[in-house]
Protein backbone atom coordinates (compact mmCIF):
# COMPACT_ATOMS: atom_id res chain seq x y z
CA UNK A 1 0.00 0.00 0.00
CA UNK A 2 0.66 3.74 -0.65
CA UNK A 3 2.69 5.60 2.07
CA UNK A 4 0.69 9.10 2.70
CA UNK A 5 2.71 11.94 4.32
CA UNK A 6 0.88 12.56 7.33
CA UNK A 7 2.26 15.92 8.43
CA UNK A 8 4.76 18.77 7.02
CA UNK A 9 7.80 20.54 9.21
CA UNK A 10 9.04 24.22 8.14
CA UNK A 11 11.68 26.38 8.68
CA UNK A 12 9.31 28.87 9.51
CA UNK A 13 12.02 31.63 8.52
CA UNK A 14 10.83 34.36 5.86
CA UNK A 15 13.95 32.70 3.13
CA UNK A 16 13.73 29.12 1.73
CA UNK A 17 16.73 27.06 3.63
CA UNK A 18 18.43 23.92 3.46
CA UNK A 19 17.84 21.32 6.29
CA UNK A 20 21.40 19.87 7.67
CA UNK A 21 21.03 18.27 10.59
CA UNK A 22 17.67 16.76 12.68
CA UNK A 23 17.07 15.05 15.79
CA UNK A 24 14.14 13.81 17.61
CA UNK A 25 12.91 12.80 21.15
CA UNK A 26 9.70 10.92 21.71
CA UNK A 27 7.51 10.34 24.42
CA UNK A 28 4.13 12.35 25.36
CA UNK A 29 6.04 15.93 25.18
CA UNK A 30 7.71 14.34 21.22
CA UNK A 31 9.72 17.39 19.68
CA UNK A 32 11.80 17.53 16.76
CA UNK A 33 14.71 19.64 16.53
CA UNK A 34 16.07 20.82 12.92
CA UNK A 35 19.46 22.06 11.96
CA UNK A 36 19.58 24.90 9.17
CA UNK A 37 22.05 26.31 6.72
CA UNK A 38 21.32 29.67 8.56
CA UNK A 39 22.33 28.65 11.41
CA UNK A 40 19.23 28.29 12.77
CA UNK A 41 17.95 25.59 15.21
CA UNK A 42 14.05 25.32 15.18
CA UNK A 43 12.07 23.08 17.43
CA UNK A 44 8.53 21.10 16.57
CA UNK A 45 6.16 19.18 18.44
CA UNK A 46 6.01 16.28 17.07
CA UNK A 47 2.44 15.41 16.94
CA UNK A 48 1.19 18.64 14.92
CA UNK A 49 4.12 20.12 13.54
CA UNK A 50 3.45 23.42 15.31
CA UNK A 51 6.37 25.43 15.64
CA UNK A 52 7.55 25.96 19.41
CA UNK A 53 10.46 27.94 19.12
CA UNK A 54 13.49 28.69 17.02
CA UNK A 55 17.21 28.90 18.13
CA UNK A 56 19.71 31.64 16.55
CA UNK A 57 22.99 30.08 16.91
CA UNK A 58 24.22 33.57 15.41
CA UNK A 59 23.01 35.74 18.25
CA UNK A 60 26.10 34.65 20.21
CA UNK A 61 27.80 37.37 18.12
CA UNK A 62 29.52 34.79 15.99
CA UNK A 63 28.89 34.90 11.65
CA UNK A 64 26.07 32.59 11.00
CA UNK A 65 27.38 29.00 9.80
CA UNK A 66 25.37 26.33 8.81
CA UNK A 67 24.04 23.28 11.49
CA UNK A 68 26.32 20.18 11.30
CA UNK A 69 25.75 18.10 13.45
CA UNK A 70 23.17 18.05 16.22
CA UNK A 71 21.79 15.22 19.39
CA UNK A 72 18.67 15.55 21.92
CA UNK A 73 19.88 14.42 25.48
CA UNK A 74 18.02 11.46 26.55
CA UNK A 75 15.18 13.33 28.77
CA UNK A 76 14.69 15.76 26.27
CA UNK A 77 15.87 18.72 28.44
CA UNK A 78 19.15 19.58 26.52
CA UNK A 79 19.96 20.11 22.61
CA UNK A 80 24.00 19.66 21.52
CA UNK A 81 25.33 21.65 18.14
CA UNK A 82 27.78 21.72 16.37
CA UNK A 83 28.78 24.16 13.79
CA UNK A 84 31.15 24.79 10.29
CA UNK A 85 33.56 26.03 13.43
CA UNK A 86 34.16 23.33 15.01
CA UNK A 87 31.93 24.81 17.97
CA UNK A 88 30.11 22.75 19.98
CA UNK A 89 27.10 24.34 22.11
CA UNK A 90 24.73 22.92 24.59
CA UNK A 91 20.78 24.94 24.73
CA UNK A 92 18.20 24.59 26.72
CA UNK A 93 15.13 22.62 25.60
CA UNK A 94 12.80 24.44 27.65
CA UNK A 95 13.36 28.06 26.29
CA UNK A 96 16.26 28.22 23.91
CA UNK A 97 19.08 29.82 25.94
CA UNK A 98 22.35 28.31 25.84
CA UNK A 99 23.54 26.20 28.52
CA UNK A 100 27.38 25.27 27.88
CA UNK A 101 30.31 24.94 25.24
CA UNK A 102 32.07 22.25 24.91
CA UNK A 103 35.93 22.92 25.20
CA UNK A 104 38.61 20.69 24.09
CA UNK A 105 42.35 20.35 25.28
CA UNK A 106 44.31 20.53 21.85
CA UNK A 107 44.56 22.74 18.50
CA UNK A 108 42.91 20.20 16.44
CA UNK A 109 39.73 21.77 14.77
CA UNK A 110 38.34 19.27 12.15
CA UNK A 111 34.65 19.76 11.85
CA UNK A 112 32.60 17.73 13.74
CA UNK A 113 30.75 14.77 11.59
CA UNK A 114 28.38 13.85 14.24
CA UNK A 115 27.43 13.80 18.07
CA UNK A 116 25.51 11.61 20.14
CA UNK A 117 24.62 11.41 24.03
CA UNK A 118 25.64 8.24 26.37
CA UNK A 119 21.90 6.72 27.58
CA UNK A 120 22.69 7.91 30.91
CA UNK A 121 22.30 11.65 29.30
CA UNK A 122 26.22 12.13 31.46
CA UNK A 123 28.10 12.17 27.89
CA UNK A 124 28.13 13.43 24.65
CA UNK A 125 30.16 11.80 21.67
CA UNK A 126 31.85 13.87 18.83
CA UNK A 127 33.37 12.27 16.06
CA UNK A 128 35.52 14.70 13.62
CA UNK A 129 36.27 15.01 9.94
CA UNK A 130 40.04 13.97 10.71
CA UNK A 131 41.90 11.25 13.04
CA UNK A 132 39.77 12.15 16.53
CA UNK A 133 36.50 10.96 18.63
CA UNK A 134 36.03 13.14 21.93
CA UNK A 135 34.12 12.28 24.83
CA UNK A 136 32.89 15.75 27.06
CA UNK A 137 30.74 16.03 29.70
CA UNK A 138 27.18 17.18 29.14
CA UNK A 139 26.52 19.13 32.21
CA UNK A 140 30.26 21.08 32.02
CA UNK A 141 31.47 20.49 28.68
CA UNK A 142 34.33 19.55 30.36
CA UNK A 143 36.72 17.46 27.67
CA UNK A 144 37.13 13.94 29.12
CA UNK A 145 39.02 12.20 26.48
CA UNK A 146 40.28 12.52 23.09
CA UNK A 147 40.23 9.56 21.32
CA UNK A 148 42.88 8.85 17.76
CA UNK A 149 41.22 6.93 15.18
CA UNK A 150 43.66 6.64 12.57
CA UNK A 151 41.37 8.87 10.11
CA UNK A 152 43.40 10.90 7.26
CA UNK A 153 42.14 14.70 6.94
CA UNK A 154 44.46 15.28 3.80
CA UNK A 155 42.25 12.55 2.13
CA UNK A 156 38.95 14.40 3.99
CA UNK A 157 38.30 11.08 5.71
CA UNK A 158 35.82 10.97 8.60
CA UNK A 159 34.34 8.92 11.95
CA UNK A 160 31.11 8.72 13.37
CA UNK A 161 29.41 7.68 16.30
CA UNK A 162 26.85 4.68 15.19
CA UNK A 163 25.70 3.87 18.51
CA UNK A 164 26.20 3.68 22.29
CA UNK A 165 25.13 0.46 24.11
CA UNK A 166 23.95 0.87 27.48
CA UNK A 167 24.39 -2.87 28.14
CA UNK A 168 28.22 -3.52 27.45
CA UNK A 169 28.86 0.27 28.55
CA UNK A 170 30.47 1.24 25.60
CA UNK A 171 30.82 3.02 22.49
CA UNK A 172 30.90 2.26 18.37
CA UNK A 173 32.36 3.88 15.81
CA UNK A 174 33.30 3.54 11.87
CA UNK A 175 36.95 4.11 10.58
CA UNK A 176 37.07 4.79 7.05
CA UNK A 177 40.68 4.21 6.52
CA UNK A 178 40.55 0.89 8.09
CA UNK A 179 36.83 0.32 6.98
CA UNK A 180 36.64 -0.95 10.92
CA UNK A 181 33.72 -0.64 13.01
CA UNK A 182 35.43 -0.42 16.91
CA UNK A 183 33.91 -0.67 20.12
CA UNK A 184 35.27 1.43 23.16
CA UNK A 185 34.40 1.02 26.84
CA UNK A 186 32.80 4.17 28.26
CA UNK A 187 34.89 4.38 31.89
CA UNK A 188 38.16 4.62 30.50
CA UNK A 189 38.22 4.59 26.16
CA UNK A 190 40.05 0.99 26.15
CA UNK A 191 39.72 -0.42 22.65
CA UNK A 192 37.34 -3.59 23.18
CA UNK A 193 37.44 -5.00 19.58
CA UNK A 194 37.80 -4.02 15.89
CA UNK A 195 35.33 -5.60 13.34
CA UNK A 196 36.54 -5.28 9.93
CA UNK A 197 34.30 -4.82 7.21
CA UNK A 198 36.55 -5.21 4.29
Amino acid sequence: SAVELERTFYHSGGEAQYLTASGIIGGADGRLVTGWLDGILVVSDISDGSLIRRIDTSELGEPTELIIALAISPDGQQIVSSSYSSTIRAWHMSDGSQDVDFISDDADSSMVSSLVFSPDGQYVFATYYGSIARMFRADDGSLVRTIPTGGDVANGESVGVLAVDPIEDTYIYTEEQTNEIRIHRIPDGALVRRVNDA
